[in-house]
């Protein structure tokens, strides 16, 4: 690698030459009878140092400490109509117009970007040049049955070295290349809408008889074959609020139902969606058992962006993107998925204080809670903002940058600050069920029955409950949140309400502010060697 023999910087021409020394020597396999290909071998930090300087890790421990942390990395959804539309030519002519604007208006900061942007484009028209080159060579051997196969590929691929792709199997293809290419770099990313982003390669060629259905279903099936973690949704509403469900949205799902397996396919459900296609859907996901297609409330998603401060204009342009998150296409960096706040921990720090006080009232307890809780979401806060100082440096996105709306013209990366429209900021705030639970148990044994202290509650915790065991009992046997108990699910709506304001009322330097995401995972890592009893 270029940074191991000439030293590794925190810039972006540095990082460039590494990716494009790394993609120059990615192998290109390609198998009998497959006519999409290319294969994920590495990933592009397992060969060169993904280092933050010493301010972004003292940062992050006093997070850690505070019960917070995550890393800035990988969570957005590029808009693959700009490839699609420019073809890998198209996007180094564009990269190659702004890089000579911004060097004439003497913006050097974006004309150095651009560089480093050439030379990542450069790279990956020679890896698509190596399977056309590479499959060429193999059709000249094998015999004819496999020769056909072979052809096909080589003449996709030479097709798409420059070109935009033309056809709906050049297209595929392009979406393959693009995939593996941006997923060495930053592997959590989601592609959209899938029915959407092929649906006139997919009409335009039926109607010219260059391929059949059955024919387009197979070279999908492949795409989500080649490479098991593809984030692709379908469905959803258009710009006009209409269903947005069409012919290939079904061949699509029948591709799915191809393969099953853990390929995660969102299916974004609204009132007014196509009723035999949602019902074959949900036939999809019962029979397979893997708990995908995802089925997903679009005009939630919608909405919620719509709150975040998303525009009428873009906000349509929802879709699923991964696990748990969701992203409007092309003009939102996410920073999703990865970012913790562990409640148990603030929840504990409160008992402790109001312990120590004296408190009588459960108001008061959890008055102190939440101000418990907004001094760990600002030690997180503030770990991001040393983060985003160097994120763009230290680890950009070259690749997805090349399809987000604007970030060529602006000679950023969309890792950057004023790089996109959206940079909104996800928390996945852990513990909830377990807070909720524990709130209502001491508010109901504590400070309306009177059954014991806060200063008794503390002690038994810290020691595990350890000769405590009929406390325990009463203690756990309390009401629980989920079971259509008012007392209970009232409780962890006011919870999960106080921690949305609290973030909500945070902003970092990206100019966004900071979203609660429900989502329960891994929340002992951001908690010391132990979380406790509750």
């Amino acid at each position: 690698m270029p940074s191991r023999v000439n030293g590794l910087e925190n810039d972006v021409l540095n990082w460039a030459r590494d990716y494009a020394f790394f993609l120059d020597h990615n192998p290109c396999k390609i198998e009998p009878e497959e006519e999409v290909v290319g294969e994920f071998h590495w990933q592009l930090d397992e060969a060169r140092c993904f280092r933050y300087p010493k301010e972004v890790h003292e940062a992050g421990f006093a997070a850690l400490k505070s019960g917070a942390g995550g890393i800035s990395y990988a969570h957005t959804c590029p808009d693959l109509s700009i490839g699609l539309e420019l073809g890998w030519g198209g996007l180094l002519k564009k990269v190659r117009y702004w890089k000579a604007r911004h060097e004439a208006n003497c913006n050097e900061p974006a004309a150095h970007y651009l560089a480093a942007q050439e030379l990542v484009v450069e790279s990956i028209q020679r890896w698509v040049k190596r399977h056309a080159e590479g499959a060429a060579i193999l059709a000249s051997q094998a015999p004819s049955d496999l020769a056909r196969h072979y052809h096909v590929v080589a003449e996709t691929c030479e097709a798409i070295v420059s070109d935009p792709p033309h056809t709906f199997l050049q297209a595929i293809q392009w979406i393959q290349f693009f995939q593996l290419t941006e997923r060495i770099i930053a592997h959590g990313n989601g592609y959209g809408r899938l029915d959407q982003l092929l649906a006139e390669f997919y009409r335009r060629d039926l109607a010219a008889g260059r391929m059949t259905r059955a024919e387009a279903r197979g070279w999908i099936a492949e795409l989500f074959l080649k490479y098991g973690g593809n984030y692709f949704s379908v469905g959803g509403r258009s710009r006009q609020g209409q269903d947005a469900t069409n012919e290939l949205s079904r061949t699509i799902l029948e591709a799915y139902d191809l393969n099953g397996g853990d390929n995660n396919l969102g299916v974004m459900w609204h009132e007014d969606i196509d009723q035999e296609f949602f019902n074959y859907a949900c036939d999809v996901l019962g029979r397979h058992g893997t708990g995908t297609p995802i089925l997903i409330n679009y005009d939630v998603l919608r909405d919620s962006e719509l709150r975040s401060g998303v525009s009428e204009a873009h906000a349509w342009n929802v879709a699923y993107s991964g696990c748990q998150w969701y992203c409007v296409v092309g003009r939102e960096y996410n920073d999703q998925d990865l970012n913790s706040l562990v409640l148990v921990q603030t929840m504990q720090r409160a008992i402790q204080r109001a312990a120590e006080e004296g408190t009588g009232d459960f108001d008061v307890l959890f008055r102190l809670f939440s101000e418990q809780t907004l001094a760990t979401a600002k030690a997180l806060r503030d770990f991001k903002n040393a983060t985003y100082m160097w994120q763009s440096r230290v680890w950009p996105e070259m690749v997805t940058s090349l399809c987000m709306h604007n970030t060529i013209e602006r000679g950023r990366d969309c890792t950057d600050t004023q790089a996109v429209d959206y940079n909104l900021t996800s928390v996945n705030v852990l513990g909830v069920p377990n807070v909720a639970d524990s709130l209502y148990a001491i508010k109901r044994l504590v400070f309306e029955e009177r059954r014991y202290s806060l200063n008794e509650l503390e002690q038994a915790v810290k020691s595990d409950w350890a000769g405590k065991e009929a406390m325990r009992r009463e203690f756990l046997n309390a009401e629980k949140f989920g079971n259509d108990l008012a007392g209970p699910d009232a409780m962890l709506v006011r919870v999960a309400e106080m921690v949305r304001e609290q973030l909500e009322s945070l902003r970092h330097n990206k100019g966004g502010h900071f979203r609660a995401s429900l989502f329960q995972y891994m929340g002992h890592t951001y908690a010391g060697p132990m979380l406790g009893a509750t």
